[in-house]
């Protein structure tokens, strides 16, 4: 309880504090990007600020409690759904269509309160108790921040990777090139929600098999965590590099065009589908400065990548940069965890592969 109280109210406090300095700048920002018409989103945004912060802690803490479904529905779902009800709802009943950032901001407060009624819940179901109030101590506060340095690159990494491409490829092809880009992007990582779901479940398994020194368990929870992500990722994958052209076309005809792109892009993803926990691993055996120094090293990777295969290849060369600094940090990432910890994070034999099938296998 303690644990989360901390980061709850810092989390919160730090939000607030970015909040505040954006509503406040809020004229200026507008004036120096998208135009004055710009400052009441922004100002919408920051009251957003806190509550989007918390979604994520929030979905993390139910993971944790062993709650992953509900967890991925809270960081994943609940937001894009209850915003487009509420744009379409509101078309219906309203003179006036609600905004979609109005819209967006209600849904993560209404999704952030609905979160943590279900952490309340879960704490009192786990104790007989009620929770009480937010309470913290001293060194609940010095503990966070002194991990929150490593976590915070290790978090951002894989998210300013997706995005900084298209803001590098904004600089050597056209407006058209850049949003097809975007789109076979947001597609191609439509599977880490099954990812989110894979390792929130086995991540705490993770952390209690390194923890009590039981290593050879811990190597049969990644063997079989690759081999359940295999499982539930290549199909929907390899159904998209099939129908490539026709889920394009769903964003119109002219994007067509960027079927290539996004067969690069999921040629990728079928590769990270196996290695892709291994980050995670780090992680959940509190190698913290290893974690970040891999993080570190996928993105001056991309970064290198992008600047050549962008300049040779134009948006074909900003999908094959994201795809081969990817597994990249993939691979250092396997490695990392055999040094570390001893294990590999994959399957090396044909004993690795009974055992992490027998360990996903139900017991009788």
């Amino acid at each position: 309880k303690f644990a989360v109280d901390a980061r709850v109210l810092m989390s919160i406090a730090v939000s607030l504090l970015f909040s505040m300095a954006l509503v406040v700048g809020s004229p200026w920002v507008a004036a120096a990007t998208f135009g004055p018409h710009a400052a009441q989103t922004l100002v919408i945004v920051a009251v957003s600020l806190p509550a989007m912060t918390a979604i994520g802690l929030l979905s993390e803490v139910l993971r944790g409690a062993g709650r992953q479904w509900l967890a991925i529905v809270v960081q994943n779902v609940s937001v894009p759904g209850l915003a487009v009800a509420g744009m379409l709802g509101g078309r219906m009943i309203a003179t006036r269509s609600p905004g979609a950032m109005e819209c967006v901001s209600v849904s993560v407060w209404v999704s952030v309160v609905a979160a943590w009624a279900c952490w309340l819940a879960v704490h009192r179901k786990a104790f007989g108790r009620s929770y009480g109030c937010l309470r913290c101590s001293r060194n609940d506060i010095l503990s966070v921040l002194k991990d929150a340095p490593y976590l915070i690159f290790v978090s951002s990494a894989s998210i300013l990777m997706q995005w900084a491409g298209s803001v590098m490829l904004g600089f050597f092809a056209t407006a058209e090139d850049v949003a097809g880009y975007s789109v076979a992007m947001r597609l191609s990582i439509a599977v880490s929600i099954v990812h989110s779901a894979a390792v929130g479940v086995v991540g705490p398994q993770m952390s209690v098999a390194h923890s009590e020194k039981k290593l050879r368990l811990l190597a049969r929870i990644c063997h079989s965590t690759s081999l359940l992500l295999v499982a539930l990722t290549w199909p929907v994958l390899f159904g998209l590099l099939m129908f490539t052209p026709e889920i394009m076309r769903l964003f119109g005809s002219e994007y067509v065009v960027y079927s290539v792109i996004l067969r690069i892009l999921l040629a990728g993803q079928v590769l990270a589908a196996v290695l892709a926990h291994s980050g995670i691993v780090l992680v959940m055996t509190g190698h913290y400065v290893s974690a970040r120094a891999n993080s570190i090293m996928a993105v001056l990777v991309f970064v290198s990548y992008s600047l050549i295969c962008i300049w040779l290849w134009g948006i074909a060369g900003a999908a094959l940069a994201y795809v081969l600094s990817a597994l990249t940090g993939h691979l250092l990432a396997v490695l990392l965890v055999r040094r570390n910890v001893g294990i590999w994070t994959v399957p090396t034999g044909t004993d690795d592969l009974r055992s992490a099938i027998a360990h996903l296998r139900p017991s009788s």
